[in-house]
């Protein structure tokens, strides 16, 4: 009595299900499941040896011994003996084999007879307790399926599912919760596990995973599959990977001082030992019977509105066997435990997403890791809100703008004409680098000046990807954190100019506010990269040209000194303070003006100190000429009359008809001054009939003495 539900026991005593026996299940009287269990007919395959002979395999795949088996000449039936008969002596034939028309298999028979009238097929034995002492238990053992001893059905773990039916696709499929094998392929046994050392290495993680490429889990998929888009596509109907071919590129590259060309494998590294010929480039890989010759061919393409060819410098790899070059070139192929020890941790993880690895998306509330994972808002990307207000992101298509000689990139910087190459009819092949990465994108239908969008080698348009972990390589980090924009680092303040500047630029070129008051960015806002530049592009040094006093302080018309200074800037400051005129400053200070405000003379006392005493010429003094104006005051007071002094500085000093400085002038006490060298005779005939309040104060001093020498001694 044997347990069916025990699959281990099953096993020993049937066989191999599908093979030596099968379960059917019928319904009972009671609504109760029966199961019973039929042993199948033994069925061998005949295959050609190549040597004009035959090879016979029994139904688990074993070679029977040549010497086991014979044709019957009367009957042409394939005869099986029960052991290698001996010279001389007749064999015992246990079976005869006729091949069906149908099945094209070939199936045991007890006798000629029944062979020819097709009844009374042999069938499989089960296991005996004979068998088993005799020898054979290991051979049963062996001859178990994987999914009988581990118990594996559609449910179960997905290594569990590969180790025992082998690849999803390929191998099996699950349909309705069972289990089918594909294309003749039968569950793997013991056997297969022990012969085949790679069995386990082989395995396919997205069968282990249990994923498709539609999976939500994009790190896993990556993983299993590598990036979209290079390594594979998904099959809009199946859902599954399409895998694509590996492309190398050859580019030049300086070597000891030259420029050489060299070819490029998919991940950005250079096959150093690839020789090119003809326009094939060869290499082998390996050494001894493991060597591996490979052939790299261009790929085939043009645009079809120009004919221009594309390909010329990007290839596909084609493996050469014996010399004969195979017609499909290498591909990317589903990812195996294998791949996790052999592929390196770059190459096997480069392809996830920031977006995934980080569990962030447009939504996130921090910027700056949204920076990171998509680029640039507005170039690299666009947010778009769907009709339920979700937003989301949309990755834009790749543009460099042409200005009728030059290109320039997505960034406005100008593209070396060592990178690109006009191929003619409005055709533009560049050399372009992501995260390492070399590949040739193409401008096409290019008549003029404008922006155009770039394609691949293929002719499909080419679009920014989200961000990969390959993008922070210790290479690309750099790039990658200088393309992280101001704003998501620094908060923005409407009311501060240099903050602006900072994130935007110069309002009106840079930035504008609309009618709400919010800030509409009209250029690309600024980087880190930009923070970080030097040179007259630099953030820094463009906004000491370009932001005003009047920008950074606002409005300064209440200021006198910072209001002639409101349109300097940064740079400009020193020297525009430099040359600030003290009219210009002062001018309300300086000027007098009438009730409509228009100005008129200058007030007294600022002509002491804006008038050259020698000249008598008011100038453009500025702050710096303080000095100069020092000495002007001091000469025009000595220059100036006790009356004019008086009156521009209100000394208060009596000036009436009584007062002594209303009286007239001595002509004698006035000799006396020319006399004594204190003063000229023409000063002299200038005061002549004027009074002593005419006279400067050093005059008034060096008079007074002379009128007391004249005054009697009481």
């Amino acid at each position: 009595s044997v347990n069916l539900n025990d699959s281990v026991t099953r096993a020993l005593v049937y066989g191999t299900k599908g093979v030596d026996y099968e379960v059917k299940t019928e319904t009972g009287e009671g609504g109760e499941t029966i199961e019973t269990v039929s042993m199948l007919p033994l069925v061998y395959t005949v295959e050609s040896d190549g040597a004009g002979g035959i090879t016979l395999k029994d139904d688990h795949g074993e070679t029977i011994d040549p010497a086991l088996y014979g044709n019957d000449e009367a009957t042409g039936l394939i005869i099986l003996y029960e052991s290698a008969p001996a010279e001389g002596e007749t064999p015992e034939i246990t079976a005869y084999l006729k091949q069906d028309s149908e099945t094209e298999k070939y199936y045991a028979y007890k006798t000629a007879e029944d062979a020819a009238a097709d009844t009374g097929r042999l069938l499989h034995k089960l296991t005996s307790l004979g068998d088993l002492m005799k020898g054979n238990f290991v051979q049963t053992f062996e001859s178990l399926q994987l999914c009988d001893l581990l118990n594996v059905t559609a449910e179960s773990d997905g290594a569990l599912l590969a180790l025992a039916y082998g690849n999803k696709g390929e191998d099996y499929t699950v349909t309705d919760g069972n289990i089918v094998m594909l294309g003749g392929s039968t569950p793997r046994t013991v056997k297969d596990l022990k012969n085949d050392s790679s069995l386990f290495s082989n395995l396919r993680l997205a069968d282990i995973l249990k994923i498709s490429p539609s999976d939500a889990n994009e790190t896993m998929v990556c993983l299993a599959y590598g990036r979209e888009g290079k390594n594979y596509t998904v099959d809009g109907v199946t859902g599954e990977a399409i895998w694509l071919a590996k492309e190398y590129v050859e580019k030049y590259v300086t070597k000891a001082g030259a420029s050489v060309l060299a070819l490029f494998d998919e991940n950005g590294k250079e096959v150093s030992s690839a020789v090119k010929t003809g326009g094939e480039w060869a290499w082998i890989v390996g050494e001894g019977e493991a060597a591996k010759s490979y052939v790299a061919k261009t790929v085939a393409s043009s645009d079809g509105a120009s004919g221009v060819a594309f390909g010329t410098r990007t290839f596909y790899v084609y493996e050469a066997i014996d010399g004969v070059v195979s017609d499909t070139p290498v591909k990317y192929a589903p990812r195996t435990i294998n791949d996790l020890k052999t592929l390196e941790t770059q190459e096997l993880m480069s392809g996830m997403t920031l977006e995934s690895l980080l569990k962030i998306d447009v939504n996130s509330t921090d910027a700056v890791l949204t920076s990171l994972a998509y680029g640039k808002e507005g170039v690299t990307y666009t947010v778009s809100t769907d009709g339920t207000g979700k937003k989301y992101v949309s990755m834009n298509a790749i543009c460099y703008d042409f200005d009728g000689s030059g290109w320039a990139d997505e960034n406005g910087k100008a593209i070396d004409g060592a990178l690109y190459t006009d191929l003619g009819g409005g055709v533009y092949e560049f050399l372009r680098t992501e995260d390492g990465v070399s590949y040739y994108a193409y401008a096409t239908g290019v008549s003029g000046s404008g922006e155009y969008a770039l394609c691949n080698v293929h002719g499909d348009a080419l679009y920014y990807g989200k961000r990969t972990i390959g993008a922070l390589k210790s290479e690309n980090a750099t790039e990658v954190f200088n393309d992280v924009e101001l704003k998501h680092v620094i908060d923005e303040d409407k009311t501060d100019k240099i903050n602006l500047y900072l994130l935007y630029g110069k309002e009106g070129t840079g930035y504008e506010f609309d009618g709400e008051g919010n800030v509409v960015p009209l250029t690309p806002p600024h980087t880190i990269g930009d923070l970080r530049a030097s040179g007259e592009n630099s953030i820094l040094s463009k906004m000491r040209k370009e932001l005003t006093i009047g920008d950074i302080l606002g409005n300064v018309s209440d200021n006198k000194i910072l209001k002639p200074l409101a349109s300097s800037s940064l740079d400009t400051l020193s020297a525009d303070i430099n040359n600030l005129k003290i009219t210009e400053v002062f001018e309300s200070d300086i000027y007098t003006f009438d009730a409509e405000g228009n100005k008129g003379a200058m007030k007294a006392e600022w002509k002491y100190l804006l008038t050259d005493p020698e000249t008598q010429a008011t100038g453009d003094y500025t702050i710096n000429d303080m000095s100069a104006l020092v000495e002007n005051m001091k000469g025009n007071i000595r220059n100036a009359s006790i009356f004019n002094l008086n009156g521009d500085f209100s000394l208060g000093i009596t000036a009436n008809e009584t007062s002594f400085l209303n009286t007239a002038l001595s002509d004698t006490n006035l000799q006396s001054l020319v006399t004594s060298g204190k003063m000229t005779a023409e000063r002299k005939n200038a005061l002549s009939g004027k009074k002593v309040g005419d006279l400067t104060i050093k005059e008034l001093f060096d008079y007074i003495p002379t009128i007391l020498a004249y005054v009697p001694t009481p």
